[in-house]
């Protein structure tokens, strides 16, 4: 995810949201299997439909060895946050504030004092929403540079990380609002990079594998909230690719969905 207050997953919250994590894609339930379609592709989650009402319309993936979903917080933040929109915010008098607008129609009241290069934003109650550095660029706006971090309203951490000329770099966190991590990745430019791991509100992985230049590519496993496997196998630029192995929660193989794929399409056993 509460909701993140601005920032990944772009993954993870305070300028977009890991639960700000908007999440393009929209719930799908079936087969008792739910699932969700992250920057990394199709990813598999726990069936929480009894969780989920009033979400999206459902849509299928026949092909796919998982059905997609939106879930759990830390699989939204897995499909992309919407990101913060500098450009977009209104200059500011000296000593005032105003509005950030963000593409997933929400915004933030950031407060500053002349030329403050820290912005903070705040909850209706007070409480501290989000911190972030900024720099003026040439032409006088006002571009996120430097420290990002977020908060829940009771105080919990939600999200950190950096900023360099308005583009997450380096190594980003979040948090559920229980003080459990939520997620972990490294950001190149933009775009999600390297090894990404993901867990459960309760401390259970609940997945981990790889992005290249933003795009799923190379080897993700899922687990159950029990800890046992749910599914592996490796992704080429967003499509499940090669041979997957998904399991039922008892353990034993799931044959419909086990198989060889290519280019996200199931082709043989």
């Amino acid at each position: 995810m509460g909701s993140l207050a601005l920032a990944l997953m772009r993954a993870p919250s305070a300028v977009r949201s890991l639960l700000l994590l908007a999440f393009a894609g929209g719930l799908i339930v079936g087969g008792g299997l739910i699932a969700l379609r992250l920057g990394a592709g199709v990813v598999e989650a726990e069936d929480l439909a009894p969780e989920v009402a009033g979400a999206p319309a459902p849509r299928t993936s026949a092909d796919s060895p998982l059905q997609l979903v939106d879930p759990e917080p830390a699989q939204r933040l897995a499909l992309g946050e919407p990101e913060l929109d500098s450009s977009q915010a209104e200059e500011p008098a000296p000593g005032g504030s105003h509005m950030l607008a963000r593409e997933d129609n929400r915004t933030l009241l950031s407060k500053f004092v002349g030329d403050d290069p820290v912005a903070r934003g705040t909850f209706p109650s007070g409480a501290l929403q989000f911190e972030a550095n900024r720099v003026r660029t040439a032409v006088g706006e006002w571009i996120l540079d430097g420290a990002w971090a977020s908060f829940y309203e009771h105080g919990q951490q939600e999200e950190q990380g950096t900023y360099q000329r308005d583009r997450e770099v380096g190594q980003w966190e979040w948090w559920y609002d229980n003080g459990q991590k939520m997620a972990v990745g490294t950001f190149v430019n933009g775009a999600r990079q390297g090894r990404w791991s993901f867990w459960y509100p309760d401390g259970t992985k609940q997945m981990d594998g790889y992005y290249r230049d933003g795009a799923g590519s190379g080897r993700w496993v899922h687990w159950y909230r029990s800890g046992f496997k749910r599914a592996e196998g490796d992704y080429i630029d967003d499509e499940l690719a090669g041979y997957w192995k998904v399991w039922n929660e008892d353990g034993s193989l799931d044959h419909e969905r086990t198989g060889i794929y290519e280019a996200g399409v199931r082709v043989s056993d």
